[in-house]
């Protein structure tokens, strides 16, 4: 299983690090994978937030 790094990911979505983690914290976007002191994204649950702001939006 391939996994995004923190910096990959910030480079697919469409807002900043902060953005991202506050939508972490109210529940609309994936949380990490923590190994180590690294946080590490599932390219299908980005994909999945990603296509769910698309939809809100129409």
């Amino acid at each position: 299983m391939m996994f995004e790094t923190t910096q990959e990911v910030l480079d697919r979505v469409p807002f900043s690090s902060p953005t991202m983690y506050r939508l972490i914290q109210q529940g609309q976007f994936p949380r990490p994978i923590k190994i180590g002191r690294r946080s590490y994204w599932r390219p299908e649950e980005v994909n999945a937030a990603l296509q769910a702001f698309a939809d809100a939006r129409k």
